[in-house]
């Protein structure tokens, strides 16, 4: 009898050891479960759901409450431009802290100062308080500027031998001069009902084959013709504040005659004489717009290397495989 109940005891305890074997998941499902519970990770750092979102509505794909980002190229992309550059900021020790949880921080804290200094009428510079996207993306330019300074102080090699081959390989991008560009006018006057109906005859004629530079001999000597020059020196001046004559006579070819025109004191019509380029500005000419420049290329291509690197995970699997 003893021998019996002994058995049926073995029996029972072993059952119970291989249920609890049974019923307990393994690491490997411990983890998986973990991973599916976390919206993202890049390089093994958590992404917090609510920061997902405001990338999303960053990337302007955001709809209420989404945040399938996986799917989402344009918003995937943001998600590593912001998350790797706040990474590398805490590197280079301008962020303490990448997480969410530290922006949150930052965020009540400037909202809070920013409403004590209106309760003592004190000047502040933006809005009375800080939406939680506009502060994330003020928060990040700032960020941004910070970290390639720092990034530029400390890695990038600025040189004068670096620096002149790099203008000389992108010259054409920004040390280009404007070219210089003389056209005609032929004009009438507002002030008269007739002025208008006058331009446009003057613009059929032309159309019907009258020669422009005959037509502009003519009228001269009435004062209803007008030389101007576009080049360097004013066309900064001319783009600001005549827009849309600039758009218009930059985009004729020489010879070519314009629609009829008309500002606060004219109708006209414009023939390009002549277009011709100028050349370059020289290297020290614009030294400081050359590093600008320099610094903003390079940063760029090693913040994109740096994207190109990391590991990111939503719901735990890697969408990133480069």
């Amino acid at each position: 009898m003893k021998k019996i109940i002994l058995l049926l005891g073995s029996v029972t305890f072993l059952g119970m050891i291989l249920l609890f074997l049974w019923s307990t998941p393994d690491k490997t499902e411990v983890a998986q479960v973990k991973s599916q519970d976390e919206p993202a990770t890049l390089n093994r750092i958590s992404v917090a759901k609510e920061e997902m979102h405001l990338i999303m509505q960053l990337s302007g794909r955001a709809q209420a409450g989404e945040t399938d980002l996986e799917h989402n190229e344009e918003a995937m992309d943001r998600l590593l431009e912001i998350k790797v550059a706040q990474q590398l900021a805490v590197k280079y020790g301008i962020l303490k802290d990448s997480s969410f949880s530290a922006f949150l921080e930052e965020f009540d804290l400037e909202n809070q100062r920013r409403a004590k200094a209106l309760t003592n009428k004190e000047v502040i510079y933006g809005p009375r308080q800080y939406s939680q996207l506009t502060y994330y993306d003020y928060r990040h330019a700032n960020m941004i500027n910070s970290l390639k300074s720092k990034w530029s102080e400390q890695e990038l090699d600025i040189s004068d031998d670096k620096l002149m081959d790099y203008y000389e390989h992108n010259r054409d991008r920004f040390a280009k001069k404007h070219d210089t560009i003389k056209l005609y006018k032929i004009m009438q006057p507002k002030g008269t009902s007739e002025a208008e109906q006058r331009m446009h005859q003057i613009e059929q004629e032309l159309k019907a084959g009258q020669d422009f530079m005959k037509l502009y001999h003519q009228l001269e000597e009435e004062g209803f013709t007008e030389i101007e020059t576009i080049n360097e020196e004013n066309y900064r001046e001319v783009s600001k504040y005549r827009s849309g004559f600039y758009h218009l006579v930059t985009n004729l070819s020489p010879g070519e005659v314009s629609e009829v025109l008309e500002d606060e004191k004219q109708y006209f019509v414009v023939m390009i004489a002549d277009q011709h380029a100028e050349g370059f500005k020289n290297f020290e000419e614009i030294r400081e717009e050359v590093i600008r420049h320099y610094t903003d290329d390079y940063f760029q291509s090693f913040l994109k290397q740096q994207m190109a690197l990391s590991e990111v995970k939503i719901k735990g699997v890697n969408v990133n495989d480069n």
